[in-house]
């Protein structure tokens, strides 16, 4: 009697062992191994072994089953959140000086704001109009307007948002506003 190689075993082993696993499948389960349930067609094909398995020659038959059925594959998305670029102080020096900000205030009226190069700022809500200050300090926007903060000074972080300008204060979103070239409301 001959002696057989475990190497010569290993495929059929692990063949069986995939057989006997397939009755604890779930039904409709998408599996390697198809469950014993399914009305799946399997075919045979001749498959002739070498002389450890059989003796020289003999043709058996095994058993193909059809390609494994996997679900599609769903990239994952990932999303991916875009916060405006902050401005620098250059920045918003470059933007504001000699030019105007125009944008809705909370009451929903539009207003304008013309920062003169001086440090000077004039401000138009319909009628309501006032004057103060502007300066920028470190990368923030800082005004002090006469009647609507009574003097006090207010400084904004600014950040550009696609043609708009967003400003926030205490970390806060306040409002936005667009930027005019000069003084077109002639404030």
């Amino acid at each position: 009697m001959k002696t057989l190689s475990a190497h010569a075993l290993l495929p059929a082993a692990v063949l069986l062992a995939l057989g006997g696993c397939s009755g604890n499948l779930p039904e409709r389960s998408t599996a390697a191994v198809p469950s014993t349930t399914t009305t799946e067609i399997v075919t045979t094909v001749p498959v002739v072994t070498g002389t450890l398995l059989a003796p020289p020659g003999t043709v058996t038959y095994a058993p193909v089953y059809p390609p494994a059925v996997y679900p599609p594959q769903v990239a994952s998305t990932v999303q991916t959140v875009v916060v405006p670029a902050r401005l620098t102080g250059g920045e918003i020096l470059t933007l504001l000086a000699d030019n105007t900000a125009s944008g809705v205030a909370s009451n929903g009226q539009p207003y304008y704001l013309y920062f003169l190069r001086d440090g000077r700022a004039r401000f138009r809500e319909i009628s309501f109009k006032d004057t103060g200050s502007w300066r920028v300090v470190g990368d923030r926007l800082c005004t002090t307007m006469t009647k609507t903060n009574v003097g006090v000074e207010q400084c904004y972080t600014l950040y550009r948002d696609g043609t708009n300008i967003a400003f926030e204060r205490d970390g806060a979103r306040v409002g936005s506003f667009t930027v005019l070239a000069g003084d077109p409301q002639n404030l």
